[in-house]
C-alpha cells in the first residue's frame, strides 16, 4: 500500500481483488499501517468468510521478499509510493510467471473514475485458453 492515503487506497485496491473472486493479501504501509490495520478489525467482524482479506504489517525489506517470491500468489498488485522494490519484485514476480501490475506513481488515490473502474479488475482476473487438438 502506498504510504498516503492508506485507508482510501486500501480500500480500492482490495475490493477490487475480491470483487474479481480472489483471495488478498495485503502489505501494509510501512509509516502508516494504522488505518489498515483497523480495516483489518472490520474485515474480522463482517460477513466476508475469514482468509478472504489477509493484512500483513512490517517493514518491505523484509517482508516483500517473501510475498513476491511466494509460487501461490498469482499476482502482485504493486501500489507503493516509491520505487524502492520495484526492481527486486518484478525478478520474484518472473520465477514463477506471476502477473505484476504496478500501480502509477503519479496515481490520483481522489479521482473517482481512476479508483472506481471496471477495468481495474483486470489485474487480478486470470483467463486461460484450453487448446483441444483435432484429428485430421
Amino acid at each position: 500500500m502506498p504510504d498516503d492515503p492508506s485507508l482510501l487506497a486500501a480500500v480500492s485496491r482490495i475490493l477490487n481483488c475480491i470483487v474479481s473472486g480472489n483471495v488478498c493479501i495485503v502489505v501494509s504501509s510501512e509509516t502508516t499501517p494504522r488505518p489498515v490495520l483497523t480495516l483489518a478489525e472490520i474485515f474480522a467482524t463482517c460477513d466476508l468468510p475469514g482468509g478472504v482479506v489477509n493484512i500483513i504489517s512490517g517493514y518491505h525489506k523484509e517482508l516483500i521478499s517473501h510475498v513476491a517470491g511466494h509460487f501461490d500468489i498469482n499476482s502482485i498488485d504493486y501500489a507503493l509510493s516509491t520505487n524502492d522494490y520495484h526492481k527486486q519484485v518484478r525478478e520474484l514476480c518472473a520465477n514463477n510467471v506471476k502477473r505484476f501490475y504496478k500501480v502509477p506513481a503519479n496515481h490520483d488515490w481522489y479521482n473517482d473514475v481512476a479508483n472506481e473502474d471496471p477495468k481495474n479488475v483486470e489485474s487480478f482476473t486470470e483467463i486461460k485458453t484450453v487448446w483441444h487438438t483435432m484429428g485430421v
